[in-house]
Parts: C-alpha cells; sequence; structure tokens
C-alpha cells in the first residue's frame, strides 16, 4: 500500500481546512507537473483515483475535485506542452515557452489568487446547503402558514381529512 488511505480519510473527515489543503495541493501539483512536461490529464487521473478510494471511506470530495478540476484548467494554459501553447506557437512563429509564460503565465499568475480561495469558500461556511433556510416572521411574530403545494403539474391537492 503505497498511500494508507484510511488514515487519511479519518484525517480529512475531521476537519475540513484538511479538505482545503488536499485540493490546494493537488491543484498546485498539477500546475507543476505540467511545467515538467506530465500531461495535466495523467496528474489528473492519479489525483482522482485518491479522491475516488477517499469517497469510498466517506470523505465528502467537492472540495478537492473543485481545486483539482481548477488547477488542470490552469495546467494546461501554462503549460509549454499543452496543445494550445504548441498551435499558437506554431502559427506566431513564437516559442511555445514565450506563449505559454509570458501571454498565459500573466494570466494564471492573475487568477491563481482568487482561485486559490474558491475551494476554501466551504470550509468557512459561504456556500453551505444544508443549512435550513430561517423562517421570517408572519403577522403578529407567528410563523406563516405554509400552503400545500402538488407534487405533479396538474394535479389537485389531497383534501383535508
Amino acid at each position: 500500500v503505497l498511500i494508507p488511505v484510511e488514515q487519511l480519510a479519518s484525517h480529512f473527515s475531521s476537519t475540513p481546512l484538511a479538505l482545503f489543503g488536499l485540493g490546494s495541493a493537488g491543484m498546485l501539483a498539477i500546475i507543476a507537473l505540467a511545467l515538467l512536461g506530465v500531461a495535466p490529464i495523467i496528474s489528473l487521473s492519479l489525483c482522482a483515483a485518491l479522491l475516488a478510494q477517499l469517497a469510498g471511506h466517506g470523505v465528502a470530495i467537492m472540495q478537492p475535485a473543485v481545486a483539482l478540476l481548477i488547477g488542470f484548467s490552469l495546467a494546461m494554459l501554462l503549460s509549454p506542452y499543452g496543445p494550445s501553447a504548441l498551435m499558437l506557437a506554431r502559427h506566431a512563429q513564437l516559442s511555445p515557452w514565450r506563449i505559454a509564460f509570458g501571454w498565459n503565465g500573466r494570466f494564471v499568475l492573475l487568477v491563481l489568487g482568487p482561485l486559490l480561495l474558491v475551494p476554501l469558500l466551504p470550509t468557512v461556511g459561504w456556500l453551505a446547503v444544508d443549512r435550513p433556510a430561517p423562517l421570517q416572521a408572519g403577522v403578529h411574530g407567528k410563523a406563516p402558514a405554509v400552503a400545500a403545494v402538488p407534487t405533479t403539474l396538474g394535479a389537485a391537492p389531497s383534501p383535508a381529512r
């Protein structure tokens, strides 16, 4: 066993900040490996395999998955070996390194910070979807009455008993 998944799962399920660290490390690793010539799809596949194993142990993987997709997208832009840099370099008769680092590099540096914060949003509770919405007070401070909503289009509500 190369990676002790059970130990990782217990660690990552205890704190959402650890999931942010995992996602951020994966994002930066995909970008770094792309700069070394490893195709970003290979790095993404390896990281996704680890996430699948963690999901099997009950770890919520949406946060690191979003970070990995962001890393994959930026790696495709920043890699001098990527198809967009190679095709543009051929047509513009420039070096792929100049395209990747000169043109695309500025964009990646500009958006890397804000995009690194995107997977952090669920950690701080900004995107918590499992919280129930507070009831708005009705007349005289009482909760408003809730009407029965038909479950299918055109269906009449069931009669009151």
